[in-house]
């Protein structure tokens, strides 16, 4: 809860006005209320499984997994040249997969699943290059991964 003087702040009625106007409406419209478990997984999209994937109760990969549009389902090797990602080095291109799925969806949109983001000292710099690359990124996290900072 906030304190008296926190909540007479311009700046926190600000917030809470987009919120309100902005954000609510579209929680509301999307029933991000119902958003409670693993309802939506990859499948959800694309309508199939990746190449590789696995779900399970706790984290399942310790990859960095770039689920994308191919005429048909394959893995590329993580040991082709992948560009910008070499200057993460051995250990990132290692952990690096990038599967192709024949799912329309994906011709206009890119998954990126990464476990443990909180704990990647990397991860920033990981983000930073994708963010140059594309128009927009939504993250999507468990907050329970919080508790353990």
């Amino acid at each position: 809860m906030l304190n008296r003087t926190m909540q007479e702040s311009p700046i926190i009625r600000n917030f809470e006005r987009i919120y309100n106007d902005k954000i609510l409406p579209m929680e509301k419209k999307y029933l991000f209320n119902n958003f409670y478990s693993q309802q939506l997984t990859h499948e959800y999209f694309i309508d199939e499984d990746y190449p590789g994937m696995r779900i399970a109760p706790g984290l399942t990969t310790n990859r960095f997994i770039v689920v994308t549009y191919g005429g048909n389902d394959h893995v590329i090797p993580n040991n082709l040249p992948f560009g910008t990602n070499q200057e993460f080095g051995i250990v990132f291109l290692s952990q690096f997969r990038c599967c192709c799925v024949n799912a329309s969806v994906l011709k206009k949109l890119t998954i990126v699943d990464k476990t443990e983001i909180l704990s990647s000292d990397k991860f920033a710099c990981e983000l930073e290059c994708l963010a140059e690359q594309v128009d927009i990124i939504l993250l999507f996290f468990d907050p329970e991964n919080f508790a353990d900072l």
